[in-house]
C-alpha cells in the first residue's frame, strides 16, 4: 500500500480516534462492536509512549484467534513503534475489564496471512473504505502485496489491570 494512503488514514482516525475513546469512558465503547459484519470489532490498546513516556490509548480493529488478540497496522504507526519499545501493554474488548498483555509484532506474510484476513475481516466496512481491501474476494498473494509495509500483531493476554491504571 502507497505510504500516501498511510498518511491520509492516519489523518482520519485522529479526527475519530477521540470520539470512539469518549465511547469507551462512558461504558459504551461496545456499542462500536455490535454488529461486526459492518462495524468491524473494536478493542482499545494501552501503551506507553517510547518518548513521553505517556500512557496511550488507541482504538484498533481486532480478531481473537486461539486465545490471542490480532490486530494489524502499518509499519509507520506511533503506536506500532510504542510497543516495539515496551511490549507491556493493556486491552480492553468490549463488555469486558482491561487486561494486561504482551505483544508480539510479527510479519505480515506468507506465513501469516490466514491471521491477516481474519483481522481485516474482523475489521468490517474499515478494510474496503479506508484501505481499498477485499479480504473476502482477494487471494493470498493479492491481500500480501496490498497489505505491504503492514505488520501483524499478537497480543498474548495476562492478568487484569486495576482500576487505578486504567485510565482511558
Amino acid at each position: 500500500m502507497p505510504d500516501l494512503d498511510f498518511d491520509q488514514l492516519q489523518r482520519t482516525f485522529k479526527r475519530l480516534n477521540p470520539q470512539v475513546l469518549r465511547l469507551w469512558r462512558w461504558h459504551l465503547g461496545w456499542t462500536m462492536s455490535v454488529v461486526p459484519p459492518l462495524t468491524g470489532k473494536t478493542m482499545v490498546l494501552g501503551n506507553v509512549g517510547r518518548k513521553s513516556g505517556q500512557r496511550r490509548h488507541t482504538p484498533l480493529n481486532y480478531a481473537v484467534l486461539e486465545g490471542d488478540v490480532w490486530c494489524t497496522t502499518h509499519e509507520r504507526a506511533q503506536w506500532l513503534r510504542n510497543i516495539a519499545a515496551d511490549p507491556d501493554v493493556t486491552v480492553w474488548l468490549p463488555l469486558r475489564r482491561p487486561r494486561r498483555g504482551r505483544a508480539e509484532i510479527l510479519p505480515a506474510d506468507e506465513a501469516h496471512v490466514d491471521r491477516l484476513r481474519a483481522v481485516l475481516l474482523a475489521s468490517g466496512f474499515a478494510a474496503g473504505r479506508f484501505a481499498g481491501l477485499h479480504p473476502r474476494r482477494d487471494s493470498d498473494a493479492d491481500l500480501l502485496a496490498q497489505c505491504r509495509g503492514y505488520r501483524l500483531v499478537r497480543i498474548v493476554r495476562a492478568g487484569p489491570v486495576p482500576r487505578s491504571e486504567r485510565g482511558v
